[in-house]
C-alpha cells in the first residue's frame, strides 16, 4: 500500500486570488457532492513507515482498499476526513486536522492540497490563514492573512505563486500598502509603496529596491510654476539664477538667510541656514507674529512628533504657506513646520525648503547661496 503523508508546509509563498467565479462554482459543486456522500463503517489498519500504524474508518472498494468517503487517523494524531480514490485523498472539500489544532479544509488530489481551500496555522502568538488556490501542497493564488496579535495584521495577495500586494494594518487601520514585485521578505522590489502615518501619506516608487521618487503631503518638491521672479529697480530683468549672500555675526558660526512673507508690512525675518536640518521650521513666537500680520496659509491638520532643544516631546504643526519671498524670487505653496511649544523659537531654513528649486549651491568660502529657478 502506498505510504500516505502529512501536508503541512511552513514555507512562505506568494499568492493571488483565482477568479471569484471559479471559487463560487467550487463551493457549489462541493456542497452538492457533500449532500450525496455515501458513508461506510468498514475499519482497517493502515501501515505507515517505521512500523507505525494508522486507522481508517470508511468505505472500501472490492479490493479492500480505501475508496470513497472515510476518515483516516495518522500515527501522529493527524486526522483526514474526506473522499479517497484508490487510497489517495481526493476531494473538493476534505478536512485535514493536525495535532496542534492547525487545519486545512478544501480540495485534495493525489494526497496533496489541490484546488480551492483554506489553510489555518498557529505559531505561538501568530496565526496565519491562507484562502485561495492550492497546487501540489503550495499556496499559489489568494490571500494570506497573518495576525501577530495586539492589532497588527499583515495581508498578502499572491498570484501564480508570486506576491503582488502586501498590506499592514494596525488596529484595523491601514498603515502600509505595497503593490508590485517583492523580495522574499515581502519588502518591495519594484512598484509603489504607500505609507499611512497618522493622518498623512507617503507614496514611494521603487526600482530594484531603490527609491526613485517620493511624494508626501508634508514635504516640498520642485515645481517651476511655483517660482516667480519679482522685478525690482536693481534687477529689472528675470534671470535663471539668483545669488543670496549669507549673513553672519562675529564669533558666530551660524549663517542666516532673510525671508519675506506676504503680509501688509512685508517684513523680512532671519532664518538660520542649517544644512543638517531636514525641515523648514518656523518658531512659535515668529509664527504668532506672522499670523497677527495676516500670513496667508493653510493648516494641513497634520502633527509631526518631535523633540525640543531640552529634550522635551513636542508636536510640529504642518502648514502650507501661500507665498513667501527670498531675494527676487516669489515661492508659492511652501510646506513649513511650526513649533507648538512657546519655548521652541528656532527658525530654521533646512533642506526641505531648498527642494522647491531646480538646484541650489552653497559656496562655503564666499558665504552665499546660488538658487536656480
Amino acid at each position: 500500500m502506498p505510504q500516505v503523508h502529512t501536508f503541512v508546509n511552513n514555507h512562505r509563498y506568494r499568492l493571488t486570488m483565482k477568479p471569484i467565479l471559479s471559487i463560487f462554482l467550487s463551493i457549489i459543486i462541493s456542497s452538492m457532492v457533500a449532500q450525496n456522500v455515501k458513508t461506510c463503517n468498514d475499519t482497517i489498519q493502515v501501515p505507515f513507515g517505521e512500523n507505525k500504524m494508522g486507522k481508517y474508518i470508511g468505505c472500501l472498494n472490492y479490493e479492500g482498499i480505501m475508496d470513497g468517503y472515510g476518515t483516516l487517523y495518522f500515527p501522529d494524531n493527524t486526522v483526514y476526513a474526506g473522499n479517497f480514490v484508490r487510497e489517495k485523498m481526493d476531494d473538493l472539500n476534505g478536512q485535514l486536522t493536525y495535532p496542534d489544532g492547525d487545519s486545512y479544509i478544501g480540495g485534495f488530489k493525489d494526497n496533496m492540497k489541490n484546488g480551492i481551500g483554506t489553510l489555518s496555522l498557529s505559531m505561538g502568538d501568530q496565526t496565519q490563514i491562507s484562502t485561495g488556490d492550492f497546487s501540489n501542497d503550495r499556496f499559489i493564488n489568494g490571500t494570506k492573512t497573518i495576525d501577530f496579535g495586539e492589532g497588527v495584521v499583515q495581508v498578502i495577495n499572491l498570484q501564480y505563486g508570486e506576491v503582488v500586494k502586501f498590506e499592514v494594518y494596525n488596529d484595523t487601520a491601514l498603515t502600509l500598502s505595497s503593490v508590485g514585485d517583492f523580495f522574499p521578505d515581502y519588502s518591495l522590489k519594484n512598484g509603489t509603496k504607500r505609507e499611512v502615518i497618522r493622518n498623512y501619506e507617503i507614496i514611494t516608487e521603487l526600482e530594484n529596491g531603490i527609491e526613485i521618487s517620493r511624494i508626501s503631503e508634508i514635504e516640498n518638491y520642485y515645481n517651476p510654476d511655483d517660482i516667480q521672479y519679482a522685478v525690482t529697480p536693481d534687477i529689472p530683468e528675470e534671470t535663471e539664477l539668483m545669488v543670496i549672500p549669507l549673513e553672519y555675526e562675529k564669533n558666530d558660526d551660524s549663517k542666516y538667510v532673510n525671508l519675506g512673507f506676504e503680509s501688509p508690512n512685508r517684513a523680512e525675518y532671519r532664518f538660520i541656514f542649517d544644512t543638517g536640518a531636514e525641515v523648514f521650521n518656523i518658531g512659535y513666537r515668529l509664527f504668532k507674529e506672522l499670523e497677527n500680520n495676516g500670513l496667508q496659509y493653510e493648516d494641513l491638520d497634520i502633527l509631526i512628533p518631535a523633540t525640543g532643544v531640552l529634550g522635551e516631546p513636542m508636536d510640529l504643526k504642518v502648514i502650507r504657506i501661500n507665498r513667501l519671498r527670498i531675494g527676487n524670487y516669489i515661492v508659492n505653496d511652501v510646506i513649513a513646520y511650526v513649533s507648538t511649544v512657546d519655548t521652541a523659537n528656532s527658525n530654521l531654513l533646512g533642506i526641505q525648503f531648498l527642494k522647491k528649486f531646480k538646484q541650489v549651491y552653497w559656496s562655503l568660502n564666499d558665504n552665499k547661496l546660488i538658487f536656480y529657478k
